[in-house]
């Protein structure tokens, strides 16, 4: 047991010794508002402002609605550089 428990702690240590090494390019942000829910930025705000600090990928998770979607997809199109996910 003390072997699995020492095996357990040595992939979590080394998981966040990983974070390290971890570029702006490889992070993402998994929950976003926008206007359409309880944010501040508009969809296309989000979407310039996080392709601007380096994420590629962006999840639109406004409350209650899809409505800011298409808005957000649409200025990643337009930018090449960043992917939205809902």
């Amino acid at each position: 047991m003390m072997n699995d428990a020492k095996k357990t702690n040595n992939t979590l240590m080394d998981a966040v010794a990983s974070v390290d090494s971890v570029a702006p390019a490889d992070l993402v942000d998994l929950h976003m508002h926008s206007t359409f829910s309880d944010g501040r930025y508009t969809p296309t705000q989000l979407v310039e402002e996080a392709a601007a600090k380096g994420l590629k990928v962006l999840a639109l998770t406004d409350h209650d609605s899809w409505n800011g979607v298409h808005e957000a997809q649409a200025a990643a199109a337009r930018l090449g550089s960043i992917r939205v996910v809902t």
